[in-house]
C-alpha cells in the first residue's frame, strides 16, 4: 500500500443514489489529506473541484506536502498571529527564530554557574601567576579587594546574566575617584576577556560600554608633594621615634630614592649596595616585574648609612609594628590617617589628607628640577617619561628644589612655601 503522502492529487468522479433511488454525478479529490486525515469533500461541479484541486498543486509545490496537509485549526492560528505580527513588521519565521533563540539562552542561563564561581576561577589564574613571577604581590592583593566588591555586585547572578546595563549602573554607583571607577572597568573586561577565552560567554559586556564620560579622567589638579619643611618634620618625627631603624629608612628610600611605597616596604638591607652606591629593585616585588637599579644620591646615602643592617627587610618584620609606627609620626605630623577625618593633630593643627605616593611624587618633583632630566628619571623611577609627567612631577623652581637635596640628618631647614 503507497503512502499516502506520496498520493497524486486529481478529481475522481463518483456515483450517489438519492433516497428516490436515482443516480447523480458528484466529484471529490482524491489524495487530499489535512492533518493525515483523508478529506472527503463533495463537489456538485467538476469546476468547483478543480479550484480546490488548483490551489492544493499550487501550496504543494511552493512549500511541500507539508503545507496540504496543515491542519485548519493550525492554518487559523497562523493567520491570527500574522495578525498580531503585522504592526510589528515581522514575519512567523521571524518570530519563531526569535523565540527558540530566547528558548536557547533561558537553557544556558539555567546551566551557568553564578558570578562568583567564575570570579573564584579568575583570582586562582591570577595567583598562578604570582606563583610563576608574572605578578607582583601587591597586584594581587589589588586585584583581591576589588573582585571582592564584584562579587558582592554579582556574585549571585549568572553570569551570562551580567549585562552591559549592569556593569554600567555599577560603574556608576561606585563612591569613589574616577581613576579608581577606571581601574573597576579595566578588571571587569579583564575578567570578561579571560571568560572568553575559557568559553564561559560569548562577547565581553565591558567592551560594549565604549568610552563613559568622566570615567577614569583625573581632574586638573596639581600633583601632591611634600614641601621642604614638611619633609624634614617628618623625618625629624621619624629620627625621635622608638622605631627609627624601621622608620628613616623607608622614607628616604621613598622621598630620595622614589622606591614605589610597596618596594620600599619589600626591600632588603641585601639590596642596598653603599659601595657601588646603589640599589637593586628586584622584579619580585616592582609593579612591572622588571629589575631596575637605582642609583644614590649624597642626601638617601646620609639617611640610610647611620641604620644600615647586613641583612633583613628595611621596615623589620612586623607587619603591624611597622604599620602603627608610620601612622603615629605622621599623625605627630599634622596628617590624617585611618579613618580620622575632620579632627586635628597632636599639635592642634587641622588634619592634612595624606597622598599615598607622596614620597615618591615628592622625589620625582625636586629631582627633575634640578637635573632636567626626564628620559632618566623615567627609568630611575621605573616608569615612562609620559607617566612622569602627567602623574609624578610638580613644576618647582630649582633653588627651592635645592633645599630639598641638602636636608641631612643635622641640617635645620627653613620654612618653604611648595605645598600639597
Amino acid at each position: 500500500m503507497s503512502d499516502w503522502r506520496t498520493v497524486e492529487l486529481k478529481i475522481v468522479p463518483r456515483i450517489l443514489r438519492a433516497k428516490s433511488g436515482r443516480a447523480y454525478e458528484r466529484y471529490t479529490i482524491k489524495g487530499h489529506y489535512d492533518g493525515g486525515k483523508r478529506c472527503q469533500r463533495i463537489f456538485r461541479t467538476r469546476k468547483e473541484a478543480e479550484s480546490l484541486l488548483q490551489l492544493l498543486q499550487r501550496e504543494r509545490r511552493h512549500h511541500g506536502l507539508s503545507a496540504t496537509e496543515m491542519p485548519i485549526r493550525l492554518r487559523v492560528e497562523s493567520h491570527q498571529c500574522l495578525k498580531k505580527l503585522e504592526k510589528h513588521g515581522a514575519s512567523l519565521t521571524q518570530a519563531t527564530d526569535f523565540y527558540l533563540a530566547h528558548l536557547e539562552d533561558k537553557s544556558r542561563l539555567q546551566k551557568c554557574q553564578n558570578m562568583a564561581f567564575y570570579l573564584d576561577e579568575f583570582v586562582r589564574m591570577k595567583e598562578n601567576r604570582l606563583q610563576s613571577g608574572e605578578l607582583a604581590a601587591e597586584t594581587l592583593k589589588n586585584i583581591r579587594g576589588r573582585v571582592r566588591t564584584i562579587k558582592n555586585a554579582f556574585g549571585d547572578l549568572p553570569i551570562l546574566s551580567v549585562t552591559r546595563g549592569r556593569i554600567l549602573s555599577f560603574l556608576e554607583q561606585l563612591a569613589l575617584s574616577p581613576q579608581t571607577r577606571s581601574h573597576y572597568r579595566g578588571l571587569l573586561s579583564e575578567f570578561f576577556n579571560y571568560a572568553l577565552q575559557k568559553e564561559w560567554v560569548e562577547v565581553n559586556p565591558v567592551a560594549a560600554l565604549g568610552r563613559l564620560r568622566g570615567l577614569g579622567r583625573r581632574k586638573d589638579r596639581d600633583v601632591g608633594i611634600l614641601t621642604v619643611a614638611e619633609t624634614w618634620e617628618l623625618l625629624e618625627q621619624a629620627r625621635q621615634d622608638p622605631k627609627a631603624d624601621r622608620l628613616v629608612p623607608y622614607l628616604a628610600l621613598g622621598l630620595f630614592a622614589g622606591l614605589r611605597p610597596y618596594e620600599a616596604f619589600k626591600i632588603r638591607w641585601e639590596a642596598i649596595d653603599f659601595g657601588q652606591e646603589s640599589i637593586e629593585v628586584n622584579r619580585e616585588i616592582t609593579k612591572t616585574r622588571k629589575t631596575r637599579h637605582v642609583e644614590m644620591n649624597e642626601t638617601a646615602r646620609a639617611w640610610l648609612q647611620p641604620y644600615r643592617k647586613a641583612e633583613g627587610l628595611v621596615t623589620g618584620d612586623s607587619l603591624i609594628g611597622y604599620r602603627k609606627a608610620f601612622a603615629r609620626i605622621r599623625r605627630r605630623c599634622g596628617w590624617a590617617v585611618g579613618k580620622i577625618k575632620n579632627s586635628r593633630s597632636e599639635t592642634e593643627r587641622p588634619l592634612k589628607s595624606w597622598t599615598p605616593d607622596v614620597l615618591r611624587h615628592s622625589f620625582a618633583s625636586y629631582w627633575l628640577a634640578v637635573h632636567q632630566n626626564r628620559p632618566k628619571l623615567a627609568e630611575q623611577m621605573g616608569n615612562s617619561p609620559e607617566v612622569i609627567a602627567n602623574h609624578y612631577r610638580k613644576p618647582i623652581p630649582s633653588k627651592e628644589a635645592e633645599g630639598y637635596w641638602i636636608i641631612r640628618p643635622t641640617v635645620v631647614v627653613p620654612e618653604v612655601s611648595v605645598g600639597i
